[in-house]
């Protein structure tokens, strides 16, 4: 998978009032620029991750693990969750279930 460029890590997340800058992502999305006379870029936002099988499994032991090695990689974290992200007219418990992890801005490969 291509990496993003710095126009789309700016604006994947796009309307979260802290702004991030995506990073990386384990799914291969399509990431074409939205295009025709009303191209805009979607408004993203986050919720709780609410009901979940996942929720079970990251308290339990995946949290843990992560932190583990994040630690061991000297990875300079702010916070890690799972959350809920996706585009604004979505649904709130329908927005797809994302691992979230963020980072000083010196750890970002993409710097303003």
């Amino acid at each position: 998978m291509a990496p993003y460029t710095y126009q789309q890590a700016k604006s994947y997340y796009y309307g979260l009032p802290s702004r991030p800058t995506f990073v990386a992502s384990t799914i291969d999305e399509v990431r074409a620029p939205p295009t025709g006379p009303e191209a805009y870029t979607p408004t993203k936002m986050l919720r709780a991750i609410g009901e979940h099988k996942i929720v079970e499994l990251w308290e339990a032991d995946i949290a843990d693990q992560v932190i583990a090695r994040l630690t061991a990689m000297n990875v300079d974290w702010t916070s890690l969750d799972v959350v809920r992200i996706g585009i604004a007219t979505s649904r709130g418990l329908e927005l797809p279930t994302r691992f979230s992890l963020s980072l000083h801005g010196t750890s970002s490969p993409h710097r303003a």
